[in-house]
């Protein structure tokens, strides 16, 4: 009997073992069905109801428990927003009733944006996810939900979270733009938790999965400058629940644009999300993790692999630099307090620091001209790494500079001034940051002081160098010229020249100054080696070196069909001051772009901004709104009738009502209101609305509309080749209200 039943029981298992298995081109199929067939899934449209039909669909077929959440009317502070959609909830039981929610969104930014990594991407991630964990054995329920309008402020999660018992909820990670580049924790809306990090390098390792990093500089930055993005997690987040945003590093220049097509994922991209996703439950459950508070942990990359250091060892290293200098100030305090020594320092300081400025000029003299014969302001978009190996060339040739001003005017051949000269400022640095509460600042300060004070403990020039270089790897694992150019193209605005500058020099100062040090001892000053870095040959060789490079990066363009720069259309129209505006915008001067709809006309914007008064189309536009006694109602009970009219559909229209003498609505609660707000989301052709109010004798009404439009309001249709055309468009109107009764 056994012998009978062993195959078809290998049998089954085989194929619930292959339903399981991860596969990157089944979830690529949800991308081209969610992005590619049904295309832009704006809230509220007919392809925003099929986004929700087909992952109900899928979710069924997977194997979970499926049932709708519908989002009609969202509560919030002092008004509410119509929605008119749904969220699609799946459900796995397990063996016990604490519960994992893993959630991405079905809907898209607007009707031109496919939204194939924002985030059918994600949408992909979590089904095939939801599919390997309904297959195995499990301990933890899930829930894997699909919400809808995140794009219009997180509305499907918050109903969420506002009609479900989250008490047996764990845990919760929403999934965002995932079909392209690494994998991290996001930034948003607070800095990448210890937990999570944690969980996520583990759950790399533990899968094999490469391309998985901590992303040093998307941690510490947050930690001191807000980023205005967010996601379904901030909803959980609010209500004391654990939860993070899993995302992709990914084009930054097609974010919310028509750009974010299916062309932009990739099938690998997808399978190592998911792979990594169904470890990190599965460790999810196996241990819960220790969700703690430490906030200042410095995560760095080295190899590929991710390495987390805790709060107490940063200080612990920071502790260190401060004893050591400390010991080594009170072992020579004669000699570093008297005039000769201190008088040597001074200059030491001065001679060094103005060939460090002649050194470093060469990285921002390359851009600069690449700017200047390119007519763009990042000339690296398209080829970065062939701008960064010039840059690279051009600042070794102004080093070598450096080196031949330092030779000529060194200050002094004794190594001690310029060993305490290379102390001085990262100490500095150290004591600060450790007085502010910034351990990770102070423990990166404090690797070069450590390193140039063990390198006192050899004699060996070769040993003395490497031990004091070793003080630069911290720096090294945290520079990430992607991650530059993610801030620059999501942030909307590049550091400015100086304050790079000054950072490079800051970082870079005292490392040229154990440099000299290492220069000065006897047996390394007459070495040749010296002689032959600052002769004519080598900076001959680095000149022409650069000369050939830069030839390369004028030829080929700053911009192509693989990464274009973002222009983006505002129009805004004032319908109180009867007055149409048009403001072009690019971190990129725009040239080459015509107005099809205003006369074919030219723009040419060397600062990356053009503004024009457009005729006013008072033909298209128009704004009624009208009090009137409510038939049937109270005392003071009023109907206000409102229709916009306008070219094109609202994406989002809100409707604002003050008053300073006070307002009801019946059938909310009896609340005297100043302020109510009502924002339909939905998209919709000359929207109409009715609404009922109470107003007390001889009180005021006040309204104030806005329109917002996600497409070509005004039919300007700017035309060019190379710009992507991200449009906004506004419509205001004002409007002072007197109830009947008071006339």
């Amino acid at each position: 009997m056994f012998r009978l039943a062993a195959p078809v029981l290998i049998g089954l298992l085989s194929v619930t073992a292959a339903q399981a298995a991860i596969d990157g081109e089944r979830a690529f199929g949800h991308v081209l069905m969610l992005a590619g067939e049904i295309g832009p899934r704006k809230t509220g449209t007919e392809a925003d109801r099929r986004a929700v039909d087909y992952v109900r669909r899928e979710m069924e077929a997977a194997g979970l428990s499926v049932r709708l959440q519908e989002v009609s009317v969202i509560q919030e502070h002092d008004g509410e927003r119509a929605v008119g959609s749904w969220n699609v909830i799946g459900a796995i039981e397990g063996s016990s009733p604490d519960t994992f929610v893993v959630a991405a969104h079905h809907d898209s930014r607007g009707v031109l944006v496919q939204g194939a990594n924002d985030d059918a991407s994600g949408e992909a991630v979590l089904l095939e996810v939801a599919r390997a964990v309904a297959a195995r054995p499990r301990r933890a329920s899930y829930l894997f939900v699909s919400f809808c309008a995140e794009e219009e402020g997180l509305l499907g999660s918050k109903a969420f979270v506002a009609g479900t018992d989250l008490s047996h909820v764990r845990a919760m990670i929403a999934l965002e733009i995932l079909g392209r580049g690494g994998i991290l924790v996001g930034p948003v809306p607070e800095p990448p938790p210890f937990w999570a990090q944690k969980a996520l390098l583990r759950a790399a390792r533990e899968g094999g999965v490469r391309g998985v990093t901590p992303a040093p500089l998307w941690t510490l930055v947050p930690r001191f400058q807000d980023l205005p993005y967010s996601s379904d997690h901030e909803t959980f987040l609010r209500q004391g629940i654990p939860a993070f945003l899993l995302m992709g590093t990914f084009p930054a220049w097609t974010y919310h644009t028509s750009e974010d097509s299916v062309s932009h994922v990739r099938p690998e991209a997808l399978a190592r999300a998911a792979t990594v996703l169904d470890r990190l439950l599965r460790d999810l459950e196996d241990a819960p993790p220790v969700f703690g508070a430490d906030r200042h942990y410095l995560p760095l990359s080295l190899a590929g692999q991710g390495i987390l250091v805790p709060t107490p060892v940063l200080r612990g290293i920071a502790l260190a630099a401060i004893l050591g200098v400390f010991l080594v100030v009170v072992t020579r305090l004669r000699r570093i307090v008297s005039a000769r020594g201190i008088g040597e320092t001074f200059r030491v300081v001065i001679v060094t620091g103005a060939a460090t400025t002649l050194g470093l000029s060469g990285l921002f003299a390359s851009e600069a001209l690449m700017e200047r014969l390119h007519g763009v302001r990042f000339p690296w978009a398209a080829h970065q790494r062939l701008h960064v190996v010039q840059a690279i060339v051009l600042t070794l040739a102004t080093a070598w500079l450096g080196l031949k001003l330092f030779r000529r005017i060194k200050p002094t051949i004794d190594p001690a001034p310029y060993l305490a000269a290379a102390l001085l400022a990262p100490i500095g640095g150290v004591v600060i940051c450790i007085s502010l509460g910034w351990p990770e600042l102070a423990a990166l300060a404090a690797i070069p002081v450590l390193a140039f004070l063990l390198s006192r403990l050899t004699g060996s020039l070769a040993r003395k160098l490497a031990l004091g270089l070793v003080g630069l790897v911290p720096f090294l694992l945290l520079l990430s010229l992607d991650d530059y150019r993610a801030a620059v193209e999501l942030g909307g605005f590049p550091l400015p020249a100086p304050v790079l500058f000054l950072s490079l020099f800051v970082v870079t100062f005292p490392f040229v100054l154990f440099l000299a040090h290492v220069a000065s001892f006897q047996n390394c000053l007459h070495s040749p080696v010296w002689w032959r870095l600052s002769g004519p040959r080598v900076g001959a060789g680095l000149v022409v070196s650069w000369l050939g490079l830069a030839i390369a990066g004028v030829v080929l363009p700053a911009y192509n069909a693989a990464h274009r720069p973002i222009v983006q259309v505002r129009q805004r129209v004032d319908l109180v001051e009867g007055r149409a505006r048009l403001t072009l915008h690019s971190a990129e001067r725009i040239t080459g772009v015509r107005l099809g709809g205003v006369g074919g006309r030219l723009i040419v914007a060397p600062g990356g901004t053009e503004t024009i008064d457009l005729p006013f189309p008072a033909d298209r536009l128009a704004f009624e709104a009208a009090l009137q006694p409510a038939p049937g109602g109270g005392p003071g009970e009023v109907l206000c009738a409102t229709q916009l009219k306008a070219p094109r559909p609202a994406d989002r229209t809100s409707y604002l009502f003050t008053s300073r003498s006070g307002f009801r609505i019946p059938g909310h609660d009896d609340t005297l209101r100043h302020h109510y707000t009502f924002t339909e989301v939905s998209q919709r052709l000359d929207p109409q609305r009715i609404f009922r109010l109470v107003l007390p004798p001889g009180g005021d009404l006040e309204l104030a509309l806005r329109a917002d439009f996600d497409t070509d309001l005004l039919g300007v249709e700017p035309q060019g080749s190379t710009p992507v055309f991200a449009h906004q468009g506004t419509i205001t109107d004002f409007r002072s209200l007197a109830p009947r009764a008071a006339r």
